[in-house]
C-alpha cells in the first residue's frame, strides 16, 4: 500500500491516505467546521433529520435514512468524539467523521487505519471543503495516532472519486462490500 489509497462499493473505491500528508490544503473563506460535542444538539438533530431524507445521501453513506428527533441524537451520541459538523458562515452544510473500518473489502490495511465518513449538501460540493475540514483536522487526527484514513465510495460517485484523487488519495482497486442490512456488491 502507498501512502494513500481507495476503494469502492460496488464498483466501491477504497482510498488509503497517511493522515499527515492532508496538512497540505487550500484554505477556504467561511468555511469552519466544529465537534459534534460542541453543537447545539437540537439545531443538528434537525440538520440530520433534514438531510436523512436525501435517499441518494442515505445511499452513499452510512447516515440512516429518514430518521426522527430520537434516532438522530442516538447515532449522533454514537459519534460524540469522532465527528465534527462542516460549517459555511455558521450553517451546518456536512460531516467529517471517522470509525473503525466496515469492511475490509477483501484488502489488507497498515494498522491505524480508520474509515472517513464525509459529505456535504450538493450544493457546497466541488469547493474543496472536505478537503479543507481534513486539513483542518490533521493535528487531530496525528494527536489520536491515526496513521491512514480509509475513504469507501461507489465509483459512479464522480464528485467523491475526483475529490479524493485530488486530495492524494490513491485506488486500490474495487472489493466486495457488506455491512450489516445494507446492500452488498462490488
Amino acid at each position: 500500500v502507498t501512502s494513500s489509497g481507495y476503494l469502492g462499493i460496488r464498483d466501491t473505491l477504497l482510498c488509503l491516505r497517511t493522515v499527515t500528508k492532508m496538512l497540505e490544503s487550500v484554505r477556504v473563506e467561511g468555511f469552519s467546521l466544529t465537534a459534534v460535542s460542541d453543537f447545539d444538539k437540537a439545531a443538528l438533530s434537525a440538520f440530520l433529520q433534514e438531510m436523512s431524507r436525501d435517499e441518494a445521501l442515505c445511499e452513499a453513506t452510512y447516515l440512516p435514512p429518514c430518521m426522527s428527533h430520537e434516532e438522530a441524537c442516538r447515532w449522533l451520541e454514537s459519534y460524540a468524539h469522532t465527528a465534527w459538523v462542516l460549517l459555511y458562515k455558521g450553517r451546518p452544510i456536512g460531516w467529517w467523521g471517522y470509525d473503525s473500518i466496515k469492511c475490509l473489502c477483501g484488502f489488507t490495511l497498515p494498522e491505524k487505519t480508520f474509515e472517513r465518513e464525509v459529505w456535504l449538501i450538493e450544493e457546497f460540493r466541488g469547493r474543496r471543503l472536505v478537503r479543507e475540514a481534513t486539513r483542518l483536522l490533521a493535528p487531530v487526527l496525528i494527536m489520536r495516532d491515526i496513521k491512514y484514513l480509509v475513504g469507501i465510495t461507489w465509483e459512479t460517485n464522480a464528485s467523491a472519486v475526483r475529490g479524493m484523487s485530488k486530495a492524494g488519495f490513491d485506488r486500490l482497486g474495487r472489493g466486495w462490500w457488506h455491512w450489516g442490512d445494507e446492500t452488498p456488491g462490488w
